[in-house]
């Protein structure tokens, strides 16, 4: 069974357009609950305030909604780099990245997630994650690899091999039964 909600979230404290879809979902095997919340933020270098907004909307909802659920996912287009409030934001309420995890050894996150040419401008910018929070039940074990400037093409993205402006991101999970420690 899945419980679907959407939260609509603010830009400068008015409802806005952006609708985000929030999934309890059940992992069968294990029968752990683990909410997915699928993003896309404001975008453009100077709206990382209504980033900052939108994120705190996020984690009121997920407070007020799952105040109990301890297995969480937000992953998808943060329209920010990680110096930016959003990111301070969701590592202070404890949520992690799972590729700053997973690359470790003194890196922080992917290269880059998008990089695409505009006209006199090239963007290139790690701007797509996957956070989690779980009291390990959640660990992440792998990640898809993402290309280097040299496998996209001197155009960057899109491109044909890679068809989007921003590269997919994967992370594989184990899930341990929450019936473990009883």
């Amino acid at each position: 069974e899945v419980n679907s909600q959407f939260i609509n979230l603010p830009i400068n404290g008015e409802k806005g357009n952006q609708v985000l879809p929030c999934l309890d979902l059940e992992h069968l095997p294990s029968h752990t609950n683990i909410v997915f919340i699928g993003i896309h933020l404001k975008a453009k270098k100077s709206f990382s305030h209504i980033r900052k907004e939108q994120t705190e909307t996020i984690l009121k909802f997920l407070h007020t909604h799952y105040s109990t659920s301890k297995n969480i996912i937000i992953a998808g287009d943060f329209n920010g780099e990680p110096s930016e409030d959003f990111y301070q934001i969701l590592t202070y309420d404890k949520f992690s990245s799972a590729y700053k995890i997973l690359l470790g050894n003194g890196r922080n996150e992917p290269e880059f997630t998008t990089w695409k040419f505009r006209p006199n401008d090239e963007q290139c910018h790690t701007i797509d994650y996957i956070f989690y929070k779980s009291t390990n039940i959640l660990q992440p074990l792998a990640y898809l690899t993402l290309p280097t400037k040299k496998e996209i093409g001197e155009n960057g993205l899109p491109s044909e091999q890679y068809p989007s402006d921003h590269l997919a991101l994967g992370i594989k999970f184990s899930v341990k039964s929450k019936y473990l420690d009883e």
